[in-house]
């Protein structure tokens, strides 16, 4: 199965490096920087072309006339979809992804642009629109340093950082559930020093872990006072450093989705022209002109009342810097924008209650086209920490039926999380039996695939 990628930067790379690890796909890499496709075929099993990817004939180069998909995540918006259309009007490739960020071509009275008689891509991917669908996510649970909505929502996918308070500290995790039995939840996965693996039975939880949990979602409320030991309280007051494309995306979308529940929002911008055009979309006195990383600006105003800060300017350093002195000056919480892996992994350290890291966003949203057969959803977490598979078993011949969790030789590496019966939550205890029909919830390490296929009978594929 052959895949073309446009664009060989950050997110370019980490697809391709994805892609490769998987026999089922061959990979061609277009880029118009002879270093960056360089950098590609010298570092990873790929096929490079130096040339723009939305010339015909550069594609047909890269091999487009046997290619099933197409994912365009170049630095240009205009070139992502230029590309779309050249490979579906002379190379007919049935699946073409593209990059958009700038908001003009993605307001709602343009959608028409990406309909059927607009550009011929037929998936369009924002950084900017993921973000805010995060962060919304996030301010929806107060503490979560990530949240995915599973399984129609049945389930939640919830990250949470350990602290001195934490009620389960110390303890090994097999008795976690022992101790809140009338909790589903499992805890799938621990992040330790940037680095996220999955949780053993005899494990503890130390202040600094994230521990990643799959849980009931109508036992949202109970888990979080257990883990935490207290009632989970509403953002009410956000800050929001930076008034750009990021910025804006995230007051709208979280106008849309939480509507009368929205926290009040105050966005701080630097730049005189940047924070006039914000201020042209939003409602009058939510954006303010002034230096995040001055001392003086906070406290105008008043982010020691501030409950989270999110820090999304284009400097990861000035991300980072103004939510540590957001902390430091009284906030509650902070979350930074941070684009670089190398920043990203530094988070925690200094202090921060999480990140968002647009390219890793991106990944995951294109990897989730990047599926078949009994699929359902797929997303990657951060610093190669492994991925969120839900599956229906559907196979009657996979290893899974009718078998009970305790007898199957699971690799140390794969956790399950929760089965999805008939509309019901289902905790994975030793003793359960798979039967057909089932949804599945695993978290698994990287390099962990391989295993889940033979468990399903089935193979990853396009959507």
């Amino acid at each position: 199965m052959h895949v073309i990628v446009c664009g060989a930067g950050l997110v370019g790379y980490s697809l391709i490096e994805h892609l490769q690890r998987d026999p089922l796909f061959s990979v061609s890499v277009i880029d118009a920087s002879a270093a960056n496709i360089q950098n590609c075929t010298q570092n990873l099993d790929v096929e490079g072309h130096v040339g723009h990817a939305s010339h015909p004939d550069v594609l047909a180069r890269a091999g487009a006339e046997k290619a099933e998909m197409l994912i365009s995540v170049t630095r240009h918006d205009e070139i992502n979809m230029v590309a779309c259309q050249v490979a579906e009007t002379f190379f007919h490739i049935p699946h073409r992804l593209a990059r958009v960020r700038h908001p003009a071509y993605l307001q709602p009275q343009w959608t028409e642009l990406f309909g059927e008689n607009g550009i011929a891509a037929t998936r369009v991917i924002s950084p900017e629109q993921e973000v805010a669908r995060a962060l919304t996510r996030r301010l929806q649970i107060p503490g979560a340093v990530e949240v995915l909505p599973l399984a129609g929502e049945r389930a939640l996918f919830i990250g949470m950082r350990a602290t001195n308070t934490t009620t389960v500290l110390h303890r090994p995790l097999h008795e976690i559930a022992e101790l809140f039995p009338e909790i589903n939840a499992t805890l799938v996965a621990i992040e330790r020093d940037a680095k996220i693996a999955a949780a053993h039975r005899n494990e503890q939880l130390k202040p600094g872990d994230t521990a990643y949990f799959v849980v009931e979602r109508a036992h949202l409320a109970r888990f979080q006072e257990a883990f935490t030991g207290t009632q989970a309280e509403p953002y009410r007051r956000v800050a929001i450093f930076g008034a750009g494309n990021v910025a804006l995306n995230m007051v709208l979308h979280m106008n849309a989705e939480l509507g009368d529940k929205m926290p009040h929002c105050q966005l701080i911008e630097r730049d005189p022209d940047q924070a006039k055009r914000a201020a042209q979309q939003l409602k009058p006195g939510i954006v303010r002109g002034g230096d995040v990383l001055d001392e003086t600006t906070l406290k105008e105003e008043n982010i020691q009342d501030t409950d989270l800060a999110v820090a999304v300017t284009n400097s990861d350093q000035t991300n980072i810097l103004s939510c540590a002195l957001a902390k430091r000056l009284g906030a509650k919480r902070a979350i930074a924008l941070v684009s670089s892996p190398s920043i990203d992994s530094m988070v925690a350290s200094l202090g921060l209650d999480g990140s968002l890291n647009p390219r890793e966003l991106v990944f995951s949203s294109v990897l989730r086209h990047l599926r078949r057969g009994r699929i359902l959803f797929l997303y990657a977490l951060p610093h190669d920490g492994g991925e969120i598979f839900v599956a229906e078993l559907l196979e009657k011949g996979s290893s899974l039926l009718n078998h009970t969790l305790r007898d199957l030789s699971l690799p140390r590496g794969l956790r399950l999380g929760a089965v999805i019966r008939e509309g019901h939550f289902v905790l994975p205890r030793g003793n359960a039996t798979f039967k057909l029909g089932d949804t599945l919830i695993f978290y698994a390490e990287a390099g962990v695939r391989a295993r889940i296929e033979s468990l399903l009978s089935v193979q990853f594929g396009l959507l």
